[in-house]
């Protein structure tokens, strides 16, 4: 017949092998678990800091071109603006706006940056060719109110 002993150390070893614990290893478990919840909260707030976007907001300019031939105001003028001269010289344009009956193109908010301009209209029955170029530079949270004079080509 066993004795009081072999019935315990029997007992709690099948006790462990279904799952059980005896309570220094809870200790034990505690503590990894403590540190792996550590590492994963640090792991989050280093990723969280290192994937925001640290860069300033970027206020756009306005822009407005005023066309002007004879010293008046050229109504429905095209207005074109590109990012390089070279741009502007193949017709690759960014933005396009015609003049308004006070020979104003309004380009609205305008990103910050440097930009090359045609002005043009056709007249007296496409005879005639107004046009004229320039450039500018936008800045951030400005109004540019421009004028370009166009002559006859």
């Amino acid at each position: 017949m066993p004795n009081i002993h072999e019935i315990v150390d029997k007992f709690f070893l099948k006790k462990k092998k279904r799952g059980y614990i005896f309570a220094h290893q809870k200790k034990e478990i505690k503590i990894r678990m403590k540190t792996k919840l550590l590492f994963i909260i640090s792991a989050f707030i280093l990723f969280s800091v290192f994937s925001c976007d640290n860069s300033e907001t970027v206020i756009p300019g306005r822009l407005n071109i005023k066309v002007m031939y004879a010293g008046e105001p050229v109504v429905n003028a095209n207005v074109c603006l590109a990012s390089s001269i070279t741009n502007l010289n193949k017709g690759i344009y960014i933005k396009e706006a015609a003049t308004d009956v006070n020979g104003v193109a309004d380009f609205g908010a305008t990103e910050p940056g440097t930009y090359y301009y045609d002005a043009f209209k056709y007249v007296n029955n496409n005879q005639d060719y107004l046009y004229g170029n320039s450039s500018i530079t936008v800045k951030s949270q400005l109004i540019y109110d421009e004028v370009i004079s166009i002559e006859k080509k």
